[in-house]
């Protein structure tokens, strides 16, 4: 991987109890591109103080966090996670992602960070697989979003999380890459309505509180909005059913 201009960088990622079973597969996966890796296991345990606390260390290149929150939202896992990042630039997965990219792409991007102080964050493209029946058929879908970017910001909103906020209120540049995730989080077809349902939960408390009246907040709501109708949507569509009590 080319990183002449020596920026810094540093993997990320969260995961829960059902999670589990992706972590190993993803150090494996990661390891060999000779990135440092922050690992973060998130609980909602009630009896728990709230925070974030150094856990375990997989070997030299691998950091393991536990962070407790009584009550989840993406955004404020992440950004309590990007509190113990010292690197320049983060890239973030979700444990059920690869990167599956040729490292020269990330050295390429790297280098464009280097040569503009502007850029805030870079698109990557993430190919999605997802069950939409009980049977576990699945569709593939490609969509673009930040992924990677200079750790000094933070994300916004508890499901759809994202950077592109912050980064834009600081004045910073989004530049595409030719960088490739693949996701498989959304195979199982009853582990997907659950996530669709949590994420149904979260996007309508992120709606219930309000916004500042600013453009960007403007632009937040009204992401919000439209992905509650989607959320619906795809929840109609994988005809699972599932308790609504269920977490």
């Amino acid at each position: 991987m080319r990183n002449e201009n020596k920026l810094s960088v540093r993997i990320c990622a969260l995961y829960c109890d059902s999670d589990e079973k992706f972590k190993d597969k993803f150090i494996e996966h990661h390891r060999k591109l000779a990135i440092p890796i922050s690992l973060c296991k998130v609980t909602t345990d009630k009896e728990k103080e709230v925070g974030i606390k150094f856990a375990e260390i997989e070997d030299v290149l691998v950091l393991g966090y536990e962070l407790n929150l009584h009550e989840f939202d993406f955004s404020t896992a992440k950004n309590a996670l990007l509190q113990n990042v010292q690197e320049d630039i983060v890239i973030y997965l979700d444990i059920d992602e690869h990167l599956v990219t040729d490292p020269y792409f990330i050295g390429e991007v790297l280098e464009r960070f280097n040569d503009d102080e502007k850029i805030g964050g870079a698109m990557v493209k993430i190919a999605s697989y997802t069950a939409y029946n009980e049977k576990n058929d699945c569709t593939m879908s490609v969509v673009d979003t930040i992924r990677i970017f200079r750790s000094k910001y933070r994300y916004k909103n508890r499901c759809h999380e994202d950077v592109v906020y912050s980064i834009v209120e600081g004045g910073g540049k989004i530049i595409r890459s030719r960088i490739l995730f693949q996701h498989y989080g959304y195979i199982d077809g009853y582990k997907n309505a659950k996530k669709l349902l949590r994420n149904l939960r979260l996007i309508c408390k992120d709606i219930a509180e309000g916004y500042e009246d600013t453009e960007t907040e403007w632009h937040r709501q009204s992401f919000a909005i439209n992905m509650l109708k989607e959320t619906i949507a795809d929840l109609k569509n994988t005809g699972v059913y599932i308790d609504s009590n269920v977490e």
